[in-house]
């Protein structure tokens, strides 16, 4: 699933874009990418897997799209402490509420650095 993410990502990066648009869609696709990291994160949450084993994958995503750690670190630990969910239907809202929940935080940060 990683693998596919980061093609993804690569593929979305290298597409041609206007001065214009640089910013605005480097904005776009930095956050989108915390998201998509952030639903990798609840996935493994909600799977109960360690969380040594998630630090493991955010530190293989860090290295891999050569992002900076510690924000990876922090919305990793952030998904661990929400809880489980009991039911599947719990579970899949508990991994898009996080992931939302990411995609919102980040854009307001970048949004808070480019006024």
């Amino acid at each position: 699933m990683i693998l596919k993410l980061l093609t993804a990502i690569a593929i979305t990066l290298s597409a041609p874009a206007t001065a214009q648009s640089l910013a605005r869609d480097g904005s776009l696709n930095l956050c989108t990418l915390m998201a998509g990291f952030a639903e990798i994160i609840m996935v493994k949450r909600q799977e109960r897997i360690p969380l040594t084993k998630a630090l493991d994958v955010a530190l293989q995503f860090s290295s891999g799209l050569g992002l900076p750690w510690s924000p990876l670190k922090n919305l990793t630990l952030q998904a661990y402490e929400r809880p489980v969910a009991s039911s599947e239907q719990a579970r899949q809202q508990a991994i898009g509420d996080f992931a939302d929940d990411a995609m919102l935080e980040c854009m307001k940060e970048v949004s808070s650095v480019s006024e």
